[in-house]
């Protein structure tokens, strides 16, 4: 009953269409569940745990001064160890950073400054110094970016509306009854299981 009743409700949401305004009221109203998370663009130089132990802060520490000190004059590709990891990522939300730096990595970036090197910022793999080049900040999305999802979620929700509507309607016209099983069924029951 309950899958003809669905059945049915397809055709009724397929026949609604909803406008740019339902949409944009939609998004208004679930903002949170659209928004666009903050993204970090940045360079990283890395300092491998193997290589260096215990003393691979000092040599990271020893690799910033360097890079302060001598400013636009330095080639940044000659410090440090060689990475698999990748040297410059463009803007990338947090989810994506820790997959390739860690946890501990993506939550440090979030605090650093852009436009100039910082660090050491220790991963599970090392220490790196991180030169932010670009960080935005999370925002509303904008309609246009998020139409199909937003459309997906105002349908699934109209679909939901026009189901308990009608079970609602349903219900009104109907009463039901369950019969409670009598105590002497359950006394019967009980004997015929004892041995």
């Amino acid at each position: 009953m309950r899958q003809k009743l669905e059945f049915l409700t397809e055709d009724a949401t397929a026949a609604v269409s909803p406008t740019d305004q339902d949409l944009q009221r939609w998004l208004d109203k679930h903002s949170d569940k659209f928004r666009a998370e903050p993204q970090w663009a940045f360079r990283q130089i890395y300092f491998s745990a193997d290589r260096h132990g215990e003393s691979g802060t000092a040599a990271a520490s020893n690799a910033l001064a360097r890079l302060t000190g001598a400013g636009k004059n330095i080639d940044a590709s000659q410090l440090g160890d060689a990475t698999l990891l990748p040297h410059e990522l463009p803007l990338s939300r947090l989810d994506e950073i820790a997959s390739a730096f860690g946890d501990e990595f993506a939550q440090a970036i979030t605090h650093l400054e852009s436009g100039r090197w910082a660090g050491p910022v220790q991963s599970g793999y090392g220490w790196h110094l991180v030169y932010v080049s670009e960080h935005t900040a999370g925002r509303p999305s904008q309609l246009a970016d998020v139409h199909e999802a937003v459309q997906r979620e105002w349908l699934a929700a109209r679909r939901r509306e026009i189901v308990d509507s009608t079970y609602s309607k349903w219900r009104e016209k109907y009463v039901v009854v369950v019969d409670a099983p009598s105590r002497q069924a359950d006394i019967a029951s009980q004997s015929v299981r004892r041995p």
